[in-house]
This record gives structure tokens, sequence and C-alpha cells, in this order.
């Protein structure tokens, strides 16, 4: 399992009596009683793995009440040969000023990517510099692919920063 693709392998299993009754030596010796081989197959999956490469946003000068946000493009940089599982991602709890759209991705191909669902935004509700951050949190899914259940896969945090000014 140290790389993912399908995986076949021959084990030749070779049986032997033990010379023996109840524990008890009959002194006829061990003996060959034949053999078997077994054919031992199955696929190596690995997991997604999720990046997003905006990890400091600036909204810039913001008046109080406006609304800014900043689209996150969420990639899963697995390989494409098939054996790679989808990802999942979303955001943790924000800090500071920081907010979120409350976006998710869900069971994203390896090698693909989603502009779209996930942003990021400030609170604008009193002036002042403002600055935060929110956690995007990666899952590596089997759904469509190894068929294993949804395991974490990382994490990657995104600073957000901006000033509010009065009218």
């Amino acid at each position: 399992t140290t790389s993912a693709g399908a995986k076949s392998h021959l084990v030749n299993i070779d049986y032997q009596t033990a010379g023996a009754v109840n524990s008890v030596s009959n002194d006829l010796g061990t003996a060959s009683v034949g053999s078997q081989t077994i054919n031992v197959s199955g696929n190596v999956y690995r997991l997604a793995k999720g990046e997003t490469t905006l990890l400091h946003v600036n909204l810039g000068n913001l008046r109080v009440g406006d609304t800014a946000s900043q689209a996150l493009t969420i990639q899963n940089t697995a390989a494409t040969d098939g054996f790679s599982e989808k990802l999942n991602a979303s955001f943790g709890g924000p800090t500071g000023n920081a907010t979120t759209n409350g976006g998710s991705v869900i069971l994203l191909a390896a090698g693909g990517s989603n502009a779209a669902s996930m942003a990021v935004d400030m609170d604008t509700s009193s002036a002042g510099a403002k600055s935060g951050s929110v956690a995007v949190n990666y899952q590596s899914d089997g759904s469509g692919t190894s068929g294993l259940s949804a395991i974490g896969a990382g994490s990657q945090t995104v600073n957000v920063s901006g000033n509010v000014y009065h009218l």
C-alpha cells in the first residue's frame, strides 16, 4: 500500500502433516501434503489533497455597513490517475473580524477546482482597522472512488484584513 493503483500478488501456501496425533508423536515425521496458490488483489487509493492559494485577503478600504467578499478557489491537487479520492471543504469558525458566506465544496474530483462556493468577508458594523482569520477544513471522501468514509485531510488558514471608515 505504499503507492496508489491496482495491486495483485500470488501467495503460495505449502501444507505439511505434523507427524503427531493429539500432540503425541507417531514417529512418522512431517510430510508434504500439497500446496495452494491464492491470488490477492485490491485497489489502493490516495487521499484527496485540498489547497487554496489565496491565504491573505485584503478587502481594502470600506465604509461602515459595506459588504465586500473574496471568493476562494478550492483545488483537489491529488493525481488524476483514477486512484485518488474526492475532496470536501468547509469553513471552521472565523476569528476576529473575519466572516464567511458559509459555503462548502462537496466531492470535488482529483484535479478539479471550485471558485464559486466559498468566500471570505469582513464585519463592517463599526469603523477601524479590521483583521481576522478563518480555517478551510479539508476531508478526503471515498464516495464514488474507494468507497471509504470521509476522513480529515488537513486545513489551511486564510487571513482577512481591511479598513472600515465612517461616512
